[in-house]
């Protein structure tokens, strides 16, 4: 799932710690980085005109609501991920 939505971190350094390696601060920054290492990359629903940069990585690509406001939400999400992870 990526940490960055909206080319910003949801909590914590993530986009400066990306922008300080030279990395573009988006999820397809991130994605760029995982390239041969996973199969698949979950993106929030703001990031999904980089759905077709993503898959041309080679990657699966769930685009879902990944900001979280409460239980519900965190439930929804481990649900759809893991759906997805077993496609």
């Amino acid at each position: 799932v990526s940490p960055i939505v909206g080319g910003k971190a949801l909590k914590g350094p993530a986009a400066e710690m990306l922008s300080s390696l030279g990395h573009e601060p988006s999820a397809l920054g991130v994605a760029r980085l995982y390239a041969g290492l996973v199969q698949g990359m979950v993106i929030d629903n703001a990031d999904a005109a980089l759905q077709p940069n993503i898959v041309a990585l080679g990657m699966r690509v769930l685009v879902t609501q990944t900001v979280m406001g409460g239980a519900k939400d965190r439930v929804r999400l481990a649900q759809e991920v893991l759906r997805f992870a077993f496609e």
